[in-house]
């Protein structure tokens, strides 16, 4: 990600061209298809078919190549040679899923690029689909109608391109049209990437051996019956998961607008900004929730008056239990912090004359009036007599 942002950097610079970025990793086949897109987009066709074509001879190549990488010995996850233990005929069934399923995947090998989170979608299908729009505005329609139908091996039931083919055939003659049949490299390659997906699902239903098909444009008779039941239930569940927590989010979502209001709303009563006046009489915010690390956190002073403030203290040292007072939890926040608290009924308790071991604390009905309204406006209590 940071160099990404470092690449956006330097495209802002004065005097840099897109030309002066040269991607030393790329394939050959990934640069005539970018190439390729870049003139489709500026409606260069004829340039853009060249470079599709060019992009076509280099994926055979590579997946040549990639498809015979995946021959070799058997390759084991880690350590899982250690606890391998198998006959001649699972060893080998192990050993031909295993390169089954490579070959499969280099699918998505090839659509792979550097800078991408994912691979391109849909990348060889794509070619002939690119490939025909472009031979169609070059007026080349024997080559549109043979790429059409290229693509429409891989999706059959396309009606945008079952349309694009209809045109064709019209605009060049449905005799000649009906001549023109897809390529034949386009055709050994799905019939070959069937059978060996067939194969790979026979393993995964008798076997267990799991099989993740890499391609979108799959039959779906190829997969056994079994197993389309059982994706089609987890797809389902996935949807609902996926639904759930997309809904948990929106809660959140609100919740935290309401939080954030609330905290805005709070900030509004208190004061219009940090350090200034309160709104009620000379009270002043001393930090806010920033400096307090915590959210609708505030620190006030001129609350109440010194005098006051001491006779609390006072009560606290007599009365104040370790904890919040009334669950008698020692810690109710986290446990770096120490609190204490008292009840109103702890503090009626101590302020009593039924507690003589009290007096010498001092602690009087002033400081349960203090306690039970620090704001100024004192409620009196007074202790009954026996």
């Amino acid at each position: 990600m940071e160099m990404k942002q470092n690449l956006e950097y330097y495209r802002m610079m004065a005097n840099v061209q897109e030309e002066n970025f040269k991607d030393l990793e790329i394939k050959p086949h990934m640069a005539e298809f970018l190439m390729g897109k870049r003139f489709y987009s500026d409606d260069a066709f004829g340039l853009a078919a060249k470079y599709f074509e060019k992009a076509l001879d280099e994926y055979f190549t590579a997946n040549k190549e990639c498809r015979a990488l995946c021959e070799g010995r058997y390759r084991f996850d880690g350590y899982t040679y250690m606890e391998y233990s198998a006959d001649l005929f699972q060893a080998m069934t192990d050993h031909y899923m295993q390169q089954l399923n490579c070959k499969q995947h280099c699918s998505v090998e090839l659509a792979s690029a550097a800078g991408r989170d994912s691979p391109l979608q849909d990348f060889l299908p794509s070619h002939f689909n690119y490939l025909q729009f472009s031979y169609y505005n070059s007026e080349r329609y024997e080559q549109a109608i043979e790429c059409a139908k290229s693509y429409l091996l891989f999706h059959p039931k396309d009606e945008m391109m079952t349309q694009n083919l209809n045109y064709y055939s019209a605009v060049m003659g449905e005799d000649q049209a009906a001549a023109i049949s897809a390529r034949q490299v386009v055709k050994q390659h799905i019939q070959q990437s069937i059978l060996e997906k067939e194969l790979l699902y026979f393993g995964y239903e008798a076997f267990g051996i799991a099989f993740v098909d890499p391609d979108t444009w799959t039959p779906e008779d190829v997969m056994p019956k079994t197993l389309r039941n059982k994706h089609k239930a987890d797809r389902e569940t996935a949807a609902r998961i996926t639904e759930e927590i997309g809904n948990l989010m929106k809660e959140i979502e609100i919740l935290v607008e309401e939080k954030k209001k609330d905290s805005s709303d709070m900030t509004k009563m208190i004061v219009p900004q940090e350090g200034g006046t309160v709104l009620h009489d000379n009270i002043k915010v001393t930090m806010m929730s920033r400096q307090l690390n915590g959210s609708q956190r505030v620190l006030l002073d001129e609350v109440i008056s010194h005098d006051d403030c001491r006779e609390l203290q006072r009560l606290a040292n007599v009365a104040a239990l370790k904890g919040d007072g009334y669950s008698g939890h020692p810690s109710p926040h986290t446990p770096s912090e120490m609190f204490q608290g008292v009840t109103i009924l702890k503090a009626i308790k101590v302020c009593t004359p039924i507690r003589p071991y009290l007096a010498n604390e001092l602690i009087s009905l002033e400081h349960l009036e203090v306690f039970h309204s620090p704001s100024g406006v004192r409620i009196p209590v007074k202790a009954k007599k026996k």
